[in-house]
């Protein structure tokens, strides 16, 4: 006799044989087994000879949750807060849980970000169904939620009215925070925003995080400098009145050789570097629409005194020159102070995504970049204990830095360049590490999940790891 039958693993609806012991479906492939124990059959026969059959799904899977990645090597990691059950998601990957009826929190780590649902598995155990998609920027979450009252409707409405993203106030205080005197005022908003955080569960609030670090540092400097100046300002007052009564003896010696100060001046205005774009790849995204790029700027110290880099963005043209997209936040600086004879890099945090291809296919970019003299000497923390492997994610890189001044740094990035065996850039990455006080010592490990996958680490003849003192040009 031939019965309705609902798969347990994808929920598709078939016709088996009543007769059989286990089926394959015809959806997804999953093994059926025990059929005999998973229909009851009730013998009611109604006069039009139709046989009525009662499903037990009571022990079926009732929470199914797939992932998808325009990034393939951005991984999903599920966590169900209740159970503690916690499983890590690769691109194209479905799972599912069978969980008691009732109310389930549900935590969704995608990239760096939290996104928290709630999900209620009804009384008939019909399967609810979480469907995440990562773009290459945001994640959009989508939930098949079925058979719920309508108390339970609006429980679940105000779960999800807002799903995640940057807290309003947090993004107001780090752009203060980035604007000189007004970076105090991104400090009390960043403080404000971390408070309140602990009742706004709906947003993000890293970005406040940063904005204190940054605030912090911007005002420190600031007040640093006034001090300096004014320091430096009475020097000079005090200089000028012990020189007053032999000007006219020096003036003749001053007008005929430049002093020191005049060459650096002179040096400032005009610094010597040369750029060259050594990595640029497109690609068509994979699990949405849209293309994405990578891409490494090189920059070469060719003067006398070392040179800064601030203001980097990355410039896409088509071919007549029409600006297609330009982008700042993804931009990275591997060494932003650059001494002579030494290379920096400007390169993509993570794939660049842009919307279309022009029609001939051809996307050009144009590295922009501001370049600045400074008299600012670097300071290089010590990394040792350094080493290569292959994950899922690409070229994984671990080892240790170590303060090795008599100054505190709350938050030192450690980048690492990969090279192959002719010199050529195969990629650049980094991580942050915290707590990096004065001769302490913080372990880092550097995966490849924010740069371009295109290399194995066979592929790699030597590297360069770089963990710097942050410096704000200023």
């Amino acid at each position: 006799m031939l019965v309705k039958l609902q798969c347990p693993h994808c929920g598709a609806s078939m016709e088996v044989n009543d007769s059989q012991d286990k089926v394959f479906c015809s959806y997804c492939g999953t093994e059926i087994a025990n059929l005999k124990e998973r229909i009851e059959i009730t013998q009611n026969v109604n006069m039009s000879g139709t046989v009525r059959h009662v499903m037990d799904r009571s022990n079926d899977p009732n929470l199914y949750i797939s992932y998808a990645s325009a990034v393939p090597n951005v991984v999903m990691v599920v966590r169900i807060v209740d159970t503690g059950t916690k499983n890590t998601y690769l691109n194209g990957q479905t799972q599912t849980y069978h969980l008691s009826k009732g109310s389930h929190t549900i935590v969704l780590k995608i990239g760096k970000r939290n996104y928290e649902r709630t999900i209620i598995i009804p009384e008939d155990n019909s399967p609810v169904r979480i469907n995440a998609a990562y773009t290459g920027r945001v994640a959009e979450i989508t939930i098949d939620q079925p058979n719920v009252g309508d108390e339970d409707q609006q429980t679940l409405r105000n779960n999800h009215s807002s799903g995640g993203g940057k807290s309003p106030l947090s993004i107001v205080a780090f752009i203060l925070s980035l604007t000189g005197i007004a970076s105090i005022v991104g400090v009390v908003l960043a403080i404000i925003d971390l408070i309140n955080s602990k009742k706004d569960k709906k947003h993000s609030h890293g970005m406040s995080i940063a904005a204190l670090i940054i605030g912090i540092v911007f005002s420190l400097s600031l007040i640093v400098g006034i001090a300096s100046s004014s320091s430096k300002t009475a020097d000079r007052q005090d200089a000028a009145i012990a020189a007053t009564s032999d000007t006219n003896a020096k003036e003749s010696n001053a007008a005929s050789k430049p002093t020191e100060t005049e060459k650096t001046v002179s040096d400032s205005k005009d610094p010597q570097y040369t750029s060259e774009t050594v990595k640029f790849d497109v690609r068509q995204q994979e699990y949405s629409e849209g293309y994405a790029y990578y891409a490494v700027v090189e920059i070469k110290n060719t003067g006398s005194s070392n040179i800064y880099l601030s203001d980097s963005s990355f410039d896409l043209e088509d071919s007549n020159g029409h600006l297609l997209q330009t982008e700042n936040f993804w931009v990275y600086t591997y060494r932003a102070v650059i001494k002579p004879g030494e290379k920096g890099y400007l390169y993509s945090g993570t794939p660049i995504t842009f919307d279309s291809m022009p029609s001939d296919g051809v996307v050009v970019l144009k590295p922009q970049f501001k370049v600045k003299t400074t008299k600012h000497e670097p300071v290089n923390y010590e990394v040792f204990d350094t080493s290569l492997s292959q994950d899922i994610f690409g070229v994984k890189a671990t080892g240790r830095v170590k303060n090795n001044t008599e100054k505190n740094d709350s938050y030192v990035y450690v980048r690492i360049a990969y090279y192959d065996a002719n010199g050529n850039v195969l990629g650049i990455s980094g991580t942050s590490v915290t707590g990096l006080d004065a001769g302490a010592t913080v372990s880092f490990e550097i995966s490849g999940i924010r740069m371009n996958d295109d290399f194995t680490v066979d592929d790699v003849a030597s590297y360069e790891v770089l963990a710097q003192e942050t410096y704000y040009g200023f």
